[in-house]
């Protein structure tokens, strides 16, 4: 688990920092400073030898700063490969050294958790294991080409797999993006836990709200709460459902009624979780149930037998190794 992308927001108290943070942005045009080697534009800085941008807007009548930035993407111009923490931090304290300001206690309104395993197959292998939550209770399954992303009901947060050379190679039409030569060609498959809210960063950290109601950004880069985020990263992907198959199993069956139940189960493991699933939603979608209750019945009905006898895919168990064994980058 490594950070894809941040966004923070520091209170600007003293009127006086202004005239740094104008400098930085520069609202009125551009500016090329070959000393430090950025861009300076109206609401984004250009990192020279990267190509990498960081967002940042003020409002002189709120005082908050606001900066977004893709570390990885600033360091180096690509995210396909990700930075460590240490190279994070980096880029923090050198924003800190521009602005004259201490971002530190700047809170945190967005935070990706990222890893991005080289998998034996594509994207697309993989999501027609990874199933819907029982009736959409805490995260809604949506799938849209190769990517899929489980949109969290009642929070702004979400979990979201995707092929990312594919999403390199597609942005190459409109702008240079590089991936490093030896990932080239590799199935590079994204799995991300984005937490969009300053709400659920905290909830992930683990952090006491009596004594930090908002999670700072120096909590980013403190042993224990990475373990945290980390750990809440992994159990996202465990709670996702992953029993599909079902083999034609007849042990204890001694009568027809046991073979036709045992063949049935089989079938609809062969039609496929996921695809029962789409056709609940269908049902639903068309008005062919009369309640919600007989939408929970028959989704319970026709998915007892997953339950009961579902084992993961080969292709899941492949995928569980290595998201599970990925390592925190400390750089």
């Amino acid at each position: 688990m490594n950070y894809d992308y941040i966004e923070i927001v520091k209170k600007v108290a003293d009127p006086e920092a202004d005239k740094y943070i104008f400098g930085f942005m520069n609202p009125t045009g551009y500016y090329n400073d070959e000393l430090k080697g950025n861009q300076h534009y109206k609401n984004y800085v250009k990192n020279i030898s990267s190509g990498g941008k960081c967002t940042i807007r003020f409002s002189p009548q709120t005082r908050n700063l606001k900066i977004s930035v893709c570390p990885s993407k600033w360091a180096t111009g690509q995210n396909v490969e990700l930075i460590g923490m240490d190279s994070t931090f980096k880029i923090f304290r050198d924003f800190e050294n521009e602005l004259g300001l201490e971002l530190g206690d700047a809170w945190i309104t967005q935070v990706d958790l990222t890893q991005r395993p080289i998998t034996e197959f594509n994207v697309g292998a993989y999501t027609p294991f990874l199933c819907s939550f029982p009736n959409n209770q805490i995260y809604t399954r949506l799938m849209f080409n190769d990517t899929l992303t489980y949109s969290a009901n009642s929070s702004p947060r979400s979990l979201t797999f995707y092929d990312k050379n594919r999403q390199t190679r597609d942005k190459k039409a409109n702008k240079k993006v590089d991936i490093p030569n030896h990932l080239i060609g590799k199935n590079i498959t994204t799995y991300e836990a984005r937490l969009n809210s300053s709400t659920q960063i905290t909830n992930a950290m683990k952090i006491d709200k009596t004594i930090n109601p908002k999670p700072e950004l120096n909590f980013l880069f403190q042993d224990e709460i990475v373990a945290h985020l980390d750990t809440y990263w992994r159990e996202s992907y465990q709670s996702i459902p992953k029993l599909t198959d079902i083999g034609f199993d007849l042990s204890g069956v001694n009568d027809g009624a046991g073979v036709i139940k045992a063949i049935k189960e089989f079938n609809n493991a062969q039609v496929g979780r996921t695809n029962i699933e789409a056709l609940i939603k269908i049902a639903d979608d068309s008005g062919a149930f009369g309640n919600r209750s007989q939408k929970s019945y028959a989704t319970k009905v026709l998915l007892k037998p997953f339950k009961q006898k579902g084992k993961k895919n080969s292709l899941i168990e492949e995928l569980d190794f290595k998201i599970m064994n990925s390592k925190i980058n400390w750089d």
